[in-house]
């Protein structure tokens, strides 16, 4: 690993003291070639570099409220394709409120996070726990999402619109009312049976 990262560093370098605008075109179109190339080697040394999973190694501990260890995690090594998701989940919901949560590493005043169909192929279970990971950091979630995701969102929606788009230059915003007591969408009924057709 240590030599792939001299490796890049040098090409990197190479490429940031090329003087002129060919020397530099030149070192990034080397680079290039290699990511590209169907050479075995070069296919192997590609998958090495661009997997970030062979880079990062870390050990996490899992507490409970009590103080008592539940679990240590390294690299979600054998664990399950869902522990593993929750496991990133939480990891990317951890670090983003280290960054944003301020001196005092408190809860983010304004931090919304962004997903765009990110649950759209998650089951319902994990888009629960995935929104309750981030709601409990603190965030404000804008999700985009197919309609066959929306019901499992429903209890963390401030507010929600529907998007529509034709010939791919026309675009529509229709804003859908959110019954907070009920903590629901007001949809019409057929639409949450289309939503409920889509999701089997």
């Amino acid at each position: 690993m240590a030599q792939i990262w001299s490796e890049i560093s040098a090409l990197v370098a190479q490429f940031l003291s090329a003087v002129n605008t060919e020397a530099r075109f030149l070192a990034l179109r080397r680079l290039v070639d290699r990511l590209a190339s169907q050479d075995p080697e070069q296919k192997r040394w590609r998958e090495t570099v661009l997997d970030v999973r062979q880079h990062v190694e870390f050990i996490g501990r899992e507490i409970d409220e009590s103080g008592v260890e539940v679990e240590i995690y390294r690299s979600g090594a054998g664990k399950s394709g869902g522990q593993r998701q929750k496991l990133a989940t939480t990891c990317l919901a951890a670090a983003l409120r280290y960054q944003l949560g301020g001196n005092d590493h408190g809860v983010p005043m304004y931090a919304p996070v962004v997903l765009d169909e990110a649950f759209d192929k998650a089951d319902n279970e994990f888009t629960a726990l995935a929104m309750n990971i981030f709601t409990n950091f603190g965030f404000q979630m804008v999700v985009a999402t197919p309609l066959k995701s929306v019901m499992t969102l429903e209890p963390f929606i401030g507010g929600a619109c529907f998007v529509d788009i034709s010939d791919r230059r026309v675009s529509g915003v229709l804003l859908i009312e959110y019954d907070g007591d009920r903590q629901r969408l007001k949809l019409p009924e057929h639409a949450r049976e289309e939503a409920g057709v889509e999701a089997s």
